[in-house]
């Protein structure tokens, strides 16, 4: 596989091929369970795949290749190349094609009925070749949008079940999550991060009809970083918190509202020492003394 070996309907053909199998894992809830830990150690033809895959993957990169051309593309980009070197991504790279590698095998032992799949080295240089091309692509991706390196390479180790341009795609069809939130999708909930946009978008509008009185974006961040019944319990001590602290006699009814909920919000261990620390308050206010 050398720089002029490959020819682009080549590359083309083997993505959409290694796609077909990661959407075929995908609607068929095919997971990585039955092929790790205890299960990989017993699956002797996908021990022996991964090890074949990694002398593949060290000898390409040896001798030069045209997969050691695509990755060195990402040790040339402006924003990421002084925060990386050769060591760091391939070693992201193996962690990818290792995790592609054990959906292949997931795949065809559950679509097949095969007990034990076994690979040809040459069908291991066509997941190699297919993976390479999705997992630069989508650093090339992370870059213009300009994700930082950590999420960009966790989202290019996964780009084994979510095509490159996921974060476009996302961001298109889902306007109103802010960019922090696709990238944990992306990150955190790769499996199937477009599941998680619509549970976050949901839970969101109901968390908002029922505490209208809450800053949007405060609600937004316990609802992405807190499931269930824990969001549910965060935000029903949030309001019983503000109408304690909005009590005349309180102490703090003459705080603006803002203040409270960004004390209730980001500080809920210890609201009222936040609230009791004038550094908190907004530019220009008094304590005690309203409005200067």
């Amino acid at each position: 596989m050398g720089s002029h070996e490959i020819g682009i309907s080549t590359i083309k053909r083997l993505v959409d091929e290694r796609r077909g199998v990661a959407k075929l894992a995908m609607e068929e809830g095919i997971s990585l369970g039955g092929v790790t830990g205890g299960a990989e150690r017993r699956s002797e033809n996908l021990k022996i795949a991964m090890e074949s895959s990694t002398r593949l993957v060290d000898n390409l990169i040896k001798k030069g290749s045209w997969v050691e051309d695509q990755l060195n593309k990402i040790l040339a980009l402006e924003k990421y190349s002084e925060k990386i070197n050769q060591e760091k991504l391939v070693e992201n790279f193996k962690r990818g094609l290792s995790l592609a590698l054990k959906q292949e095998y997931a795949v065809v032992k559950k679509m097949h009925g095969i007990k034990d799949p076994c690979f040809t080295e040459k069908e291991l240089k066509k997941i190699t070749v297919a993976y390479t091309a999705d997992f630069v692509s989508s650093l090339l991706h992370s870059h213009r949008a300009g994700i930082t390196l950590t999420n960009a390479l966790e989202i290019a180790v996964n780009s084994y079940r979510n095509p490159p341009n996921s974060f476009a795609l996302l961001s298109e069809k889902y306007p109103d999550m802010d960019r922090t939130t696709i990238i944990k999708a992306l990150t955190s909930h790769s499996s199937n991060p477009e599941v998680f946009l619509k549970n976050i978008f949901e839970r969101l509008k109901n968390s908002l009809s029922q505490y209208p009185e809450f800053v949007p974006t405060y609600v937004k961040h316990i609802v992405v970083h807190y499931s269930g019944k824990k969001c549910e319990d965060f935000l029903h001590r949030a309001k019983k918190e503000l109408d304690e602290l909005k009590k005349i006699g309180s102490g703090y009814e003459d705080l603006p509202d803002a203040l409270l909920q960004r004390a209730i919000f980001t500080n809920p261990s210890d609201v009222r020492r936040y609230l009791d620390n004038p550094e908190n308050y907004p530019k220009g206010y008094k304590r005690y003394g309203g409005q200067k």
